[in-house]
């Protein structure tokens, strides 16, 4: 058993899902744990619910898309267990609904909570642990590696929260500070869109969305100190498989001097054409597109996500 004894956590919108199952596995492992939501009652009814802990748990209440709920998350737990080591990034909204029907508001609510939350709890983490350390993991999607339909700004904001975790495991590996993004499978609130969209109650998904509490254990594994080496990944776990995404690389290139005639940009985009950059969806992406392809019936202009036309 992984024994985070002496671990000081922060899991941000960790009081239900995904993010509470985190927070109760790294206690029950021995961290002492901050959680946060956006009421006081949700937070208390969290505690609650995760009973008897090795490791003690508090709260902060606020929403992480605003700037004083980071430091605020970061000082109490200073207050109450000590210095930060180790940060999970999990707070999250959805509001799916297709490109031509997606409002600004909507847009923006989702890039703040997921991207704006996500740099604002880096750099206070960051700030607090320069002079001895730990580790951040960013909750990524599937959304921003493959695509989902319905989810422009929900892939736009896990996007940037991938760029940034490279950003930051290379800017802060000075500090020994780790940074990783993880992206999960798990069967929460949050997915079931993913589930409708793909055929609901016969959504060929069912059995690739694994337990929250079976998920949220590579947590525990990345707070880990054996995990030291680890930086600058993204890596995708379900509870029963473990995948790493590979990093951004060039596939090919074509050197001219410049300027470049018509007949050679041409020639080049016909080369793109017949060798293409590979699309590699996981199991999600493969049979969410296979399940697309089926349901090719919805009229044009119509809005199938969460019910809405």
């Amino acid at each position: 058993m992984i024994d985070l004894s002496g671990i000081n956590a922060i899991v941000t919108g960790s009081t239900r899902g995904l993010g509470l199952a985190i927070a109760s596995a790294l206690a029950n492992s021995g961290a002492n744990v901050v959680i946060n939501g956006r009421s006081a009652q949700a937070c208390s009814s969290a505690i609650t619910s995760l009973g008897h802990t090795r490791g003690a748990i508090s709260y902060v209440v606020g929403s992480i898309a605003d700037e004083g709920t980071a430091q605020a998350l970061v000082d109490h737990c200073q207050t109450q267990f000590g210095p930060v080591t180790f940060v999970v990034n999990n707070a999250g909204v959805t509001r799916d609904k297709s490109l031509v029907n997606m409002t600004v508001e909507e847009f923006d609510e989702v890039v703040s909570v997921h991207l704006r939350g996500s740099w604002l709890m880096c750099r206070a983490a960051a700030r607090a642990m320069k002079s001895a350390g730990g580790a951040i993991v960013n909750v990524t999607s599937g959304s921003a590696l493959f695509g989902l339909v319905g989810q422009s700004n929900y892939a736009a904001a896990k996007g940037g929260v991938n760029a940034l975790t490279r950003a930051l495991s290379v800017e802060l590996r000075r500090y020994d500070i780790r940074v990783n993004a993880l992206y999960p499978v798990a069967l929460t609130d949050m997915t079931t869109p993913v589930l409708a969209l793909s055929g609901g109650a016969a959504s060929p998904l069912h059995d690739v969305f694994g337990e929250p509490a079976d998920v949220a254990r590579i947590a525990v594994a990345l707070a880990d100190s054996r995990a030291r080496q680890v930086t600058g990944q993204i890596i995708g776990f379900d509870g029963h498989e473990l995948a790493l995404w590979s990093h951004p690389e060039r596939v090919y290139r074509i050197e001219r001097p410049a300027p470049w005639s018509d007949h050679s940009l041409l020639g080049a985009i016909q080369r793109l054409i017949a060798n293409p950059a590979p699309l590699n969806p996981d199991e999600v992406g493969a049979r969410t597109r296979a399940a697309l392809a089926a349901h090719r019936s919805t009229p044009p202009g119509s809005d199938a996500i969460n019910g809405n036309r």
